[in-house]
């Protein structure tokens, strides 16, 4: 029998030098709700969920709870993205296991406020740093839908490379799948990029007990 290696866990906070990533808590409930009724319309068009938009307190909670649960469990890693000075919530992002061979995908969103700071850049860049250099991954993605241009100014911005078009790729519920655009990078890939001596620099990670986490690179 082939022993199984567990993944490597994703850090439960994650800093850099204006943001801290880490899984939402109950005490987030009451500014998550919100965070995503304030940015429904802008989120609309490309995230199926805003639509359950405005949710209840306790909706949110139960929310809230299950992305916890697949933090624990190593089966999905989802992050709140907040201000490290302010403490306000900024949007959100994670590290997902939607591509084939181990590889994960970032995926994020920014409140309408947020958006143009560069926030969700810096969190994808700190997550990138978690994933090759921790998690030791050997693809990191990003898709998004063909007329996302918002989302894919970040994937080029941050030197991923297009792959191409995957048609009928993007499914929720019921909807008509749509098309979508799928970038990656490679773990060489990311050691080349400009931004990758500055990030290593500065973001720190720390486990569930608040111990600090050493990088493997």
């Amino acid at each position: 029998m082939t022993e199984t290696i567990p993944p490597i866990r994703a850090p439960y906070r994650i800093e850099t030098q204006r943001l801290v990533l880490r899984p939402y808590a109950p005490e987030d409930v009451e500014e998550l709700c919100d965070a995503t009724a304030r940015s429904k319309q802008h989120l609309l068009d490309y995230l199926p969920w805003a639509r359950f938009e405005p949710q209840t307190l306790d909706q949110k909670l139960e929310l809230i709870l299950s992305f916890r649960a697949q933090f624990d469990s190593k089966s999905n890693y989802i992050y709140g993205i907040f201000d490290s000075q302010a403490g306000t919530l900024l949007g959100g992002t994670g590290l997902h296991p939607r591509l084939e061979g181990g590889a994960y995908e970032i995926g994020y969103w920014a409140t309408p406020e947020a958006e143009g700071n560069g926030y969700v850049s810096e969190a994808a860049r700190a997550q990138c740093r978690v994933g090759f250099d921790l998690m030791q991954l050997d693809l990191i993605g990003l898709r998004m839908e063909t007329d996302n241009q918002r989302s894919e100014k970040v994937a080029t911005g941050l030197g991923f490379v297009r792959e191409g078009l995957l048609r009928r790729s993007i499914r929720f519920a019921s909807d008509e799948p749509k098309d979508s655009l799928r970038y990656s990078m490679l773990p060489s890939e990311y050691r080349a990029q400009p931004w990758h001596k500055e990030t290593c620099a500065n973001v720190r990670s720390y486990d569930v007990l608040g111990r600090a986490i050493a990088f493997q690179a």
